[in-house]
C-alpha cells in the first residue's frame, strides 16, 4: 500500500537510504491507497476469478494468491485469500470506491 501511495518502491528508499545514507524527496500530494481482498463465498474448487474489463493506465494491481483448482473454502484465516486488488487515488473515497468496484 505505501508503494502505490507514495508512487514508488519503499524498498528501493531502503536501499538507498543504507546505501547513501539520504533520504527521497518528500511528495508534496501522495495517494491513498486500499486494499480489497477476494474470498470464496463457499468450500469448494476454484474455477476461475474473473475481474471486470479494467483500463490499462487504471491505478489498479491484482495479486492472485490462489490456483485454478484450488480447494477454497469462505475466508477463516490470511491463507484463504484468494486474490488481493490493490489501488490508489487522490482521496480515500476514490480508492476505496475503485476498489470495490473491482472486487
Amino acid at each position: 500500500m505505501l508503494d502505490a501511495a507514495l508512487g514508488r518502491s519503499v524498498h528501493a528508499d531502503l536501499i538507498a537510504l543504507a546505501l547513501d545514507g539520504k533520504l527521497p524527496v518528500p511528495l508534496t500530494h501522495p495517494h491513498h491507497a486500499a486494499t480489497r481482498w477476494v474470498t470464496a463465498p463457499a468450500e469448494g474448487r476454484l474455477h476461475a476469478i474473473t475481474w471486470p474489463a479494467i483500463a490499462p493506465d487504471a491505478p489498479v494491481r491484482l495479486h492472485v494468491n490462489a490456483r485454478t483448482g484450488a480447494s477454497v473454502r469462505p475466508a477463516l484465516d490470511n491463507a484463504d485469500r484468494l486474490a488481493m486488488v490493490l489501488t490508489h487515488g487522490a482521496n480515500r473515497a476514490l480508492a476505496e470506491a475503485l476498489a470495490e468496484t473491482i472486487v
